[in-house]
């Protein structure tokens, strides 16, 4: 589910009701994705302490590294 889908169904509620009752002086992790919406930047602003960001921008892939996508449909998936 999308953290912003998680938002519009209410979970920001419960999230907000668990950090209410844990310590204040405590350590939480935010596992990051490739694009942090706004929303979700706000609810970790507002619920970690000293939030440390690192944005890794890369224009194009690494020289030499070939990319490649394959559409694999499900009775290929154990063969493949």
């Amino acid at each position: 589910m999308k953290p912003i889908r998680m938002l519009d169904m209410g979970f920001i509620s419960d999230i907000l009701k668990i950090v209410s009752h844990v310590p204040k002086n405590r350590q939480t992790l935010y596992i990051f994705c490739h694009h942090m919406p706004k929303e979700i930047k706000i609810l970790a602003h507002k619920i970690l302490q000293n939030p440390f960001e690192i944005n890794i921008a890369t224009s194009k892939p690494a020289e030499r590294i070939l990319q490649l996508a394959y559409v694999v449909y499900n009775k290929q998936k154990k063969q493949l």
